[in-house]
């Protein structure tokens, strides 16, 4: 989880948000070739993520809502027993309903 700001616009049947965040977050990454079975330790690397979504409501208790969010990792350089990561980003869509 990363901390964030976010930025509300709409009513209470229905909104926007657009949000942003910076922060620590784990990694954890391995290998899973049969012939290499590699696992690197679980270390913390820097993140950045930001994306908007909505919800709005269809009936009084019924409402839809999306989210993309993208996610960036920060590159490290090798330390003891932890080889380096290059940048990486990753990018998420949500979407489900609200029951109230």
């Amino acid at each position: 989880m990363l901390p964030q700001l976010s930025i509300n616009f709409g009513h209470k049947l229905g909104w926007s948000y657009l949000s942003a965040g910076v922060g620590p977050t784990k990694v954890d990454s391995r290998d899973d070739y049969p012939e290499a079975r590699v696992s690197v330790p679980v270390i913390w690397s820097r993140a950045l993520n930001f994306g908007g979504g909505a919800r709005w409501f269809m009936k009084p208790r019924l409402g839809a809502g999306f989210d993309v969010r993208f996610v960036k990792l920060g590159s490290r350089g090798p330390s003891e027993g932890v080889p380096d990561a290059r940048r990486t980003q990753m990018i998420t869509f949500s979407a489900g309903i609200t029951l109230q």
